[in-house]
């Protein structure tokens, strides 16, 4: 009898060492199979300007994953169980200084790798024109933006532009000038003068030292970066009907104002000499230009928005003593 306990004691033993080196096995296994987790739009060591969003796009090379989880300082800010998968990575509500991203890949309930990222968060920066205006500014991708609309009267080196209302012949005009939609100081100080693009193209520069207009190729970087012409607008436009309103059409702004853009509807001076569509529309100048061959008469390409649209429009020429808005961007 004591022998067949003993031989039972032994067998109870070597199934307990068993167990125990399958579950070490186990937990080697793990380690050998620790995923690779692909991280792109966001680099190691990296310094993002507060307010900034960041889109990152999250891919695993590994087919036992189950989930992926984003964390922000140890706090769960999103998850995906599909790859590839696009975040978000807002930094409003972050404080300025050096922050943790981790990237955790799950295999069921069971971490299997991961990824870290540390983010420093500066201050954001303003910019003041000739006049003494100070502009907020905000990082979208690589680009560093205005968050409002020009609003000099003087070029950088403290030239005077030309001061003009309509009737004061706008249209026969070839040198750089502004004016106030409906000639309303009100206006100005909500959307910003608004431009001919003479005055946009002037060597002497309207935009404050270290800072430009933007060329096509920058417009093409930011709408990329937001996803593409069609839904760029949206993540452009100040979100709500403060400013996006206007009695002239039904419509409602869809606009979220992701990017920190926030674009305002100030409208335009248009060909005919009046002004058109505050309150729908967005008409922005690029820093390009050119002469019709058929009339002879100088032309600017612009980007435009609109209330009834989440998209953002060509590239098309306009008029040069046409009036529209100006957004400087960092060089």
């Amino acid at each position: 009898m004591k022998t067949k306990n003993l031989f039972t004691i032994a067998i109870i033993f070597l199934f307990a060492v068993i167990s125990i080196s399958c579950d070490k096995d186990d937990d080697i296994e793990v380690k050998k199979q620790d995923v690779k987790i692909i991280v792109s739009g966001i680099d190691a060591e990296i310094s993002i300007m507060k307010g900034a969003s960041v889109n990152i796009r999250v891919d695993i090379e590994d087919e036992t994953v189950t989930e992926v989880r984003v964390m922000v300082d140890n706090m769960e800010k999103g998850k995906s169980n599909s790859f590839p998968f696009n975040f978000t990575f807002n930094t409003s509500d972050l404080s300025e200084g050096n922050h943790t991203l981790k990237f955790v890949a799950f295999n069921d309930d069971k971490e299997n790798g991961s990824k870290e990222i540390t983010v420093e968060i500066t201050a954001p920066i303003t910019v003041t024109d000739f006049d003494g205006n100070v502009y907020k500014t905000v990082q979208i991708g690589s680009q560093i933006w205005m968050v409002e609309n020009l609003k000099t009267t003087h070029y950088r080196n403290g030239d005077a532009l030309s001061g003009i209302t309509t009737g004061d012949g706008w249209d026969a005009l070839t040198a750089g000038g502004y004016c106030n939609y409906d000639n309303s100081a009100t206006n100005r100080d909500t959307y910003g003068n608004l431009y001919n693009f003479y005055a946009v193209e002037d060597s002497r520069e309207l935009c404050p030292k270290g800072w430009h207009v933007p060329t096509k190729d920058d417009f093409k970087i930011l709408i990329k970066y937001l996803g593409g012409a069609d839904v760029a607008g949206g993540k452009m436009k100040e979100a709500g009907s403060k400013h996006w309103t206007s009695t002239l059409t039904t419509s409602v702004n869809k606009g979220t104002n992701e990017s920190g853009f926030t674009a305002l509807p100030g409208g335009c001076l248009t060909a005919s000499g009046d002004f058109s569509s505050i309150g729908y529309m967005a008409w922005f100048w690029t820093s390009e230009g050119y002469n019709s061959s058929m009339s002879g008469k100088r032309y600017g390409y612009r980007r435009t928005l609109d209330l009834r649209s989440n998209e953002v429009s060509d590239e098309r020429g306009n008029h040069a003593y046409m009036g529209m808005s100006v957004r400087c961007i960092k060089d």
